[in-house]
């Protein structure tokens, strides 16, 4: 692939990863979901969420407040 390829892909790649996340954070603070999948829900966010900061340092700047 060339260079715009690349670059094309990983930027869809980013954009997955945060519409995931929010959608994500969407279920947790709604409650969507069963109890017992809190701390798999959770983690699965935290994990996402550093992600997002290494991608978009000035977008993701802090913590989110439901895991601070």
């Amino acid at each position: 692939m060339s260079d715009y390829e690349d670059t094309v892909n990983q930027i869809n790649e980013d954009k997955e990863l945060a519409e995931e996340y929010t959608n994500l954070m969407e279920s947790i603070i709604d409650e969507d979901f069963a109890a017992s999948e809190l701390d798999e829900m959770i983690a699965k966010a935290c994990k996402m969420e550093s992600k997002l900061m290494k991608i978009y340092p000035t977008g993701y700047t802090e913590l989110s407040s439901v895991f601070g």
